[in-house]
C-alpha cells in the first residue's frame, strides 16, 4: 500500500504563495537589473589588465659574506609578508612610478590603475595594471614593479650608509698609533665589508614574471555582468516581495484569515466574476454554474454549525463593505431552496440595500414599510426564480427551476434610523413570524464594524455567517471584527472566505472546490 504523499510544511507553502503572488515585483527585478548591467557593460570603455608578479625573499647576503649580520631578519613570515604588501602600497612607489612614466601621470592615476594581491600567506604578490591601452597597462605594470624593487634597494643601502659613516667617524677619531693597530684595521675591513654588501643590496624583492601586452580587454564582460545582475536581480525581487508582504495589511490567503478570525471554515470561492461582486445589468446574477457547488458546501457545512438544533434564522455579515456578503446570502438561499425547504431572503442593509438591483426585484415595498406597518406581509413578499430570474408571484410553478426559487423582501423605504429601527420591538416580532412561516430566514446585514445596525441583530439569530475577502479584507479589520464579537451573544458562527485563488492558498487544496465539469465515465 502506497504511503500518502506528504504534504509541504505550512511555512514553505506560505512563502512559495507569497513568492507567486509577488511574481511581478521578482520579475521586474529579473528584467531591469540584468538589462541594467548589460548596458552599462556595454557602455563602458573597453580596458586591458596586465599583471607582473614579485617575489620577497631576504637573502641574508651579511651572514653569508661575513658570517654575521648587519641587518636584523624578521622570525614572523605572517607579518613580514604583510610587511612587504603594506609597502608595496606606500604612495611613495606610487610617486616614483608617476615620474618614471613621465608626462601627465600622477601617483593617485598610478595607484588608481595599479592593483595590489592580497594574499598575505604567500612570497609572491600580483601587480595588475588596468589601462585602455594594453601597452601601457604592461608598462605600468612593470616600472611600478621596478620602482618598488629601487625603492627596497634604496632604503637597505640608506641603512649600510648610516653604519660606515659610524665606522669611518669612529676611524677618525683614533689616535694615528691606534689608526695603524689593530683597531683600527678592524674598522678598515667592516667599512670595506658595508661598501661591498651596499653594492650587493636587491631590496630582498625580484620581479619574477614582467607583465605582457594584454591580447583580449579584462573589461568590460558583458556576459559575465548580465548573469551577475540575473542573480543579484533575483534575490533583490525576492526581498522586495518579502519586504512589500511584510507590510501589507490585507490578508493573503484563507488560512491565515481563519486563523486570525478564529471561526470554523464553512466554505471557500474563488475569484468567479459572478456573484462576488456587485455590477450593474444582468451580469448582477448572483449565481453562475461555478459557484453552484461550493454554495452546497455551504449549506452542507451550516449543518454541523448547532447539530443539536435547526438554524432558521442565519445572518450574514462582513467586518467592511465589499466583502461579498450580498451574493454569499443570495447564493446561500438559493442552494437552500434548493432542497426544496420553504427559503426567505430577507435584506436588513438599510443603509446600502443592492438586492433589488442584483436580483432583478422591486426595491419598494420592503422590510421598513412592513415594519412601519405601511403594508402586510404579503405585499412586501417577492419570488425570485434560480439565478435570479424573477418569478410573477410566490408559489408560481412546480417545475425545477420553480422549485429552486425562493422568497426576497429587500429593504423596501429608505429610513433616516436604521439601527432604531432594527432593534425595535417590531422588528423582533417580524423576525419572530418569518422564522414560523418559513424553513430558513437568510439576513443579508451590514457590516459590522461601520455602522451598529447588524449587532442589534446577532443575538435575535440562530447562526452567523461572516464573509471576508481576500487581498481586500485586512488585519486590524478581522482583529476588530473578533473584538466585537467576543462581546456580543450571537449563535454559533462561521467563517467564508471569498476571491480566493487556489493558487495563492496557503495549504493548497485544503478547502478548494472543484469547479470543472464532471468527469465522463470510462466508455
Amino acid at each position: 500500500m502506497n504511503e500518502p504523499s506528504r504534504r509541504p510544511p505550512v511555512e514553505f507553502a506560505r512563502l512559495t504563495a507569497i513568492l507567486r503572488r509577488r511574481a511581478p515585483v521578482i520579475l521586474t527585478c529579473l528584467v531591469l537589473v540584468p538589462a541594467a548591467a548589460l548596458v552599462g557593460s556595454l557602455l563602458s570603455p573597453t580596458k586591458y589588465s596586465a599583471s607582473a608578479s614579485l617575489l620577497f625573499r631576504n637573502p641574508a647576503l651579511d651572514q653569508k659574506l661575513f658570517s654575521s649580520g648587519y641587518l636584523p631578519p624578521s622570525n614572523d613570515p605572517v607579518r613580514e609578508a604583510a610587511t612587504n604588501r603594506r609597502l608595496v602600497s606606500l604612495a611613495t612607489v606610487a610617486q616614483r612610478t608617476a615620474v618614471a612614466l613621465g608626462g601627465p601621470w600622477t601617483a593617485d592615476r598610478v595607484s588608481g590603475e595599479v592593483a595590489i594581491g592580497d594574499d598575505n600567506q604567500s612570497d609572491v604578490i600580483s601587480l595588475t595594471a588596468t589601462d585602455r591601452d594594453p601597452r601601457v597597462a604592461a608598462r605600468v605594470a612593470n616600472l611600478f614593479a621596478e620602482q618598488y624593487i629601487a625603492f627596497r634597494r634604496d632604503a637597505d643601502r640608506a641603512k649600510i650608509s648610516d653604519a660606515q659613516r659610524l665606522v669611518v667617524a669612529e676611524l677618525a677619531h683614533l689616535s694615528p698609533r691606534d689608526r695603524h693597530g689593530v683597531r683600527g684595521q678592524s674598522l678598515r675591513k667592516s667599512n670595506d665589508q658595508l661598501s661591498t654588501l651596499s653594492a650587493l643590496q636587491t631590496g630582498n624583492a625580484e620581479r619574477v614574471q614582467p607583465a605582457r601586452v594584454p591580447r583580449s580587454p579584462s573589461s568590460p564582460k558583458p556576459l559575465r555582468n548580465a548573469l551577475a545582475g540575473l542573480l543579484a536581480g533575483l534575490l533583490l525581487g525576492v526581498l522586495l516581495a518579502l519586504l512589500i508582504d511584510r507590510f501589507d495589511r490585507r490578508l493573503r490567503d484563507s488560512a491565515e484569515i481563519e486563523g486570525l478570525l478564529g471561526l470554523p471554515m464553512l466554505a471557500v470561492f474563488q475569484d468567479s466574476d459572478r456573484g462576488l461582486r456587485p455590477r450593474a445589468g444582468a451580469a448582477d446574477r448572483p449565481l453562475g454554474d461555478p459557484d453552484r457547488e461550493a454554495f452546497r458546501m455551504l449549506r452542507a457545512s451550516l449543518d454541523f454549525l448547532d447539530v443539536d438544533a435547526p438554524l432558521t434564522t442565519i445572518l450574514v455579515t462582513s467586518a467592511v463593505p465589499e466583502e461579498g456578503k450580498s451574493s454569499i446570502a443570495a447564493g446561500l438561499t438559493e442552494a437552500l431552496a434548493a432542497t426544496g425547504e420553504n427559503v426567505l431572503l430577507l435584506e436588513t442593509d438599510l443603509r446600502r440595500p443592492s438586492l433589488a438591483r442584483r436580483l432583478g426585484l422591486s426595491s419598494s415595498p420592503g422590510l421598513t414599510d412592513l415594519l412601519a406597518g405601511k403594508v402586510e406581509l404579503e405585499g412586501v413578499l417577492q419570488r425570485t426564480g434560480p439565478n435570479g430570474t424573477p418569478g410573477e408571484q410566490a408559489g408560481d410553478g412546480d417545475s425545477e427551476a420553480a422549485a429552486a426559487s425562493f422568497c426576497c423582501i429587500t429593504a423596501g423605504s429608505r429610513s433616516p434610523r436604521p439601527a432604531e429601527i432594527l432593534r425595535s420591538q417590531r422588528m423582533q416580532e417580524v423576525l419572530a413570524g418569518l422564522a414560523e412561516r418559513f424553513d430558513h430566514v437568510v439576513l443579508d446585514s451590514s457590516p459590522l464594524l461601520p455602522v451598529v445596525d447588524t449587532i442589534e441583530l446577532l443575538p435575535r439569530v440562530d447562526a452567523v455567517v461572516v464573509c471576508a475577502r481576500v487581498a481586500h479584507t485586512q488585519r486590524t479589520d478581522l482583529q476588530a471584527l473578533r473584538s466585537t464579537l467576543d462581546r456580543i451573544p450571537h449563535g454559533p458562527s462561521g467563517l467564508v472566505v471569498t476571491c480566493v485563488r487556489p493558487r495563492d492558498e496557503a495549504v493548497r487544496g485544503r478547502y478548494a472546490y472543484g469547479y470543472g465539469p464532471p468527469a465522463q465515465p470510462a466508455a
